[in-house]
């Protein structure tokens, strides 16, 4: 697997951990605590709590519905070899204590794509070309209106992100082989997510091109920042 691997320039740091003087005035402001994503807070650490571990614990069945729900035509292997080929940039856009391995990095990015994937095609479709209903597809994993609301606060947390370039090279594989029109841009589902978030708080800029934003957190800066603002906040 390793020979997959293709050497990319380092890519600038973008997923930090927070400072512990901030994290000791309230965790709960900047970690999750119900969908786990990322190398920064695992569902299978000590620290997690039940929500974390039995989401965790679901990633692979999630992956495999996904997979299924858009035609199964890409094997393991294949997004396995995609992920392969992104690690070391991947790795490099974490604070340098990332420990994991190079196989469970790699898995975790698997899982956790696959993971925000499914998130951001049920918070994020608005109806349109919306994922079956579970009735549809014998109980897939929609989101229970009483959960919503922890999904989308754990997709903002800043040290639960996983670089966005990953989930655009698995949501394309995943729909590499699909008919017509095809699915829902992966940018659409993930600026229409920070839509509902923001709830009445409508958008300053318009949608931004794929590759100009690093992760969910960075997405919703740019939904708050004016398009006449050189600046950044």
């Amino acid at each position: 697997m390793r020979a997959a691997a293709v050497a990319l320039p380092p890519a600038p740091l973008q997923i930090y951990r927070v400072p512990e003087a901030q994290l000791a005035a309230d965790k709960g402001a900047y970690q999750p605590t119900f969908m786990p994503l990322g190398p920064y807070h695992r569902g299978d650490s000590d620290s997690a709590t039940e929500e974390m571990r039995r989401n965790h614990e679901r990633k692979p069945w999630n992956m495999a519905w996904a997979m299924e729900m858009a035609g199964g035509g890409r094997s393991v292997v294949e997004y396995m070899k995609a992920i392969a080929s992104m690690e070391s940039e991947a790795r490099s856009c974490y604070d340098r204590d990332v420990t994991m391995g190079w196989d469970e990095f790699c898995r975790m990015l698997l899982l956790d794509g696959f993971q925000l994937i499914t998130l951001l095609g049920f918070l994020g479709s608005n109806g349109e070309e919306a994922p079956p209903e579970p009735e549809e597809t014998g109980g897939g994993p929609t989101p229970q209106t009483g959960v919503v609301t922890s999904f989308e606060h754990d997709l903002m947390m800043l040290e639960n992100q996983i670089p966005f370039f990953v989930v655009r090279k698995l949501y394309a594989l995943l729909h590499a082989d699909a008919a017509g029109s095809g699915p829902i841009p992966i940018v659409k589902l993930a600026w229409g997510t920070i839509s509902n978030i923001m709830g009445d708080l409508r958008a300053a800029s318009n949608p931004p091109p794929a590759e100009s934003f690093q992760h969910l957190v960075h997405l919703c800066h740019i939904y708050l920042k004016p398009s006449n603002l050189q600046e950044p906040l």
